[in-house]
């Protein structure tokens, strides 16, 4: 009789542990960020590529985006680049206002990537590099 009350209650445990630990990772893993204004919130969605300017040169030509390549912007701080159908790159980031022109920065969890500054006009995302010869990267809306 013991070893049946011992079967049941490790069955019982392991039953809770098993809907418990997901249902507490979707909870809090399913957080939107903050954002420091409703302007700021224009940047959530899918983005095609158009073009780069800037650098060292002055005149472009970087090979971070393809032709093909378009980013997606998730409310939870998600951020993910995609080439066609195939993603190739996904990174954490927030939203932090900026003293100057552009007025908010993006700020990747990681140390090893540049983060960018970023305005939106029309219906396209410019994206500029936040180091001295940055890049700028030109978006449309999908």
């Amino acid at each position: 009789m013991q070893t049946l009350l011992k079967q049941y209650v490790m069955k019982t445990r392991s039953s809770i542990l098993f809907f418990l630990i997901p249902a507490v990772l979707l909870i809090f893993g399913c957080k939107k960020i903050s954002t420091p204004d409703e302007d700021s919130k224009l940047i959530f969605g899918q983005w095609e590529y158009s073009s780069d300017s800037g650098g060292f040169s002055g005149g472009g030509g970087s090979t971070t985006f393809k032709d093909d390549s378009w980013v997606e912007f998730s409310e939870k701080g998600v951020y993910e680049v995609y080439e066609g159908s195939k993603k190739v790159q996904r990174r954490r980031f927030k939203i932090e206002p900026n003293d100057r022109f552009p007025k908010y920065k993006i700020n990747f969890s990681s140390s090893v990537v540049l983060d960018y500054y970023y305005t939106i006009e029309d219906n396209k995302l410019i994206l500029s590099e936040t180091g001295s010869d940055g890049l700028s990267y030109v978006f449309i809306k999908k």
